[in-house]
Formats: C-alpha cells, sequence, structure tokens
C-alpha cells in the first residue's frame, strides 16, 4: 500500500513538475512587460470637468449595453477554450496527450494571445475597429467550427490558433462600446470592467454541458460567444439611446 502510494505521490510530482517551464516562460513575458510599461510615458484621461454620473445613467445607451455583454461573451469564450483545452488535446479522438505533455500546447495558446496582441497595436489604428472585430470574430467561429466537427491535430491546432483572434478583440470591443458617451464615458468605461466576469461564468457553463453531451461538443459554448461578435460588430456596436 505505500509503495503504491509513493508512486503516485513520485508520478504526481513529476506531472506538476513538467508543466512549470511554459507558465515560467509566461511569467517572464509578463515580467518584460510590466517593466516596458513602466518606463513609458502613458498620456493622462482628461476626466477634468466630468460631471459625476450614476452607472445606471451610462445603461440607457444601447450600444453600451450590447458592448457590455460583448466583453462578457469574449473574456467568457477565451477563458473556456483555454480551461479546456488540456482535457481537450487529452481526448483519445484529438491527440491522446497526457496534461504534462498538453500543457505546452495550452502555452502556445495563451503565447498566441499576447503576441498577437502587441502585433494588433501596429495596425489596429490604421483599419476600421468594427470590420476587425467582425474579421477576427468571424475566423474565431471558424476555427472553432474546425474543432467542433474535426479530430486529431487539425483540431488541436484549430484552437490553439483562436488564440491569435482573441488578441485584438478587447481593443475592438471597449472604443465601440464608450463611443459617443460624452460625461458617461467613464461610467461606461466602469460597467465594461466589470463584465470580465464572463471568464468566470461561461466555463462553468461548459463544464456542466460537458458533463452532459461530451467535451468536444461542449464547445459550442464558445462559438455562440464569438457568433455573439459578429452580432455586436454588425450592428451591435451603433451608437443609440
Amino acid at each position: 500500500g505505500s509503495l503504491i502510494l509513493s508512486q503516485e505521490v513520485t508520478s504526481t510530482a513529476s506531472g506538476a513538475a513538467a508543466v512549470v517551464p511554459p507558465y515560467i516562460f509566461i511569467a517572464g513575458i509578463v515580467v518584460v512587460v510590466g517593466v516596458i510599461l513602466s518606463r513609458t510615458a502613458l498620456p493622462k484621461l482628461a476626466t477634468e470637468g466630468e460631471a459625476p454620473t450614476k452607472l445606471l445613467s451610462a445603461l440607457r445607451f444601447r450600444h453600451l449595453r450590447l458592448g457590455a455583454l460583448g466583453i462578457f461573451f469574449y473574456v467568457g469564450a477565451e477563458v473556456t477554450v483555454g480551461s479546456f483545452l488540456i482535457n481537450f488535446i487529452g481526448l483519445d479522438s484529438i491527440m491522446g496527450l497526457d496534461e504534462a505533455n498538453a500543457a505546452f500546447y495550452v502555452a502556445l495558446y495563451w503565447g498566441g494571445t499576447m503576441v498577437g496582441r502587441f502585433l494588433g497595436f501596429g495596425f489596429l489604428h490604421r483599419i476600421n475597429t468594427a470590420k476587425a472585430l467582425l474579421g477576427v470574430a468571424i475566423l474565431a467561429c471558424v476555427l472553432v467550427s474546425v474543432g467542433l466537427f474535426s479530430s486529431g491535430s487539425l483540431a488541436m491546432w484549430a484552437l490553439i490558433a483562436v488564440g491569435l483572434c482573441n488578441s485584438i478583440m478587447w481593443p475592438c470591443i471597449f472604443p465601440l462600446s464608450i463611443k459617443g458617451l460624452g460625461e458617461h464615458t467613464a461610467s461606461g468605461s466602469g460597467i465594461l470592467i466589470t463584465m470580465v466576469v464572463g471568464g468566470a461564468v461561461i466555463p462553468l457553463i461548459q463544464g456542466v454541458l460537458a458533463d452532459s453531451i461530451g467535451l468536444q461538443t461542449s464547445f459550442v459554448v464558445a462559438l455562440l460567444c464569438y457568433a455573439y461578435l459578429i452580432f455586436f460588430s454588425i450592428h451591435g456596436h451603433k451608437p443609440k439611446s
């Protein structure tokens, strides 16, 4: 009995040690970014003269309400794909990898999101924000659909590539949602920030669904989230009180 317990503890320890390097790499990138930002002179927001407003008064703007849902679904989809990716890659019909080996591919997913975000800053100001969001939302839907209905390495790489689509969604949704709010901009921004709670809610919904219809099929939750962003980029972002 003690021998079996010892073997299990050793196996668990070695498995945990195997997933450490990818996260150390990500942590290193975060530190570098933090150092760069700490030495960058960021512009101050001109809030002087704005009349204090209540959060509820900002909600009269339809595009802000729809944008808040956009943030909710975007963050939820981003987190749920990343959260279930290890289990997805571990499926026999996908790659059948154990957690230690699958963790490397999860690092690629989050790394793609980070790298894409930096690259996106270079061209987002040159193109229409709504069209950029539409493009990445459609691509995300296509990639998640491939993950849903295919198998093997194709399905795995399709979901990993979704990270690149996620990379510029936040800087697209946010400005579209607060456009034209005037003195309500600060309140509207606060509402949008609170909607990151989607990152806790959407994975829970997918988890419950995965228990009933299967893990691979449960990624339909992420598909629906990205489909909403297509609606927001085409119609929902247009200012209307």
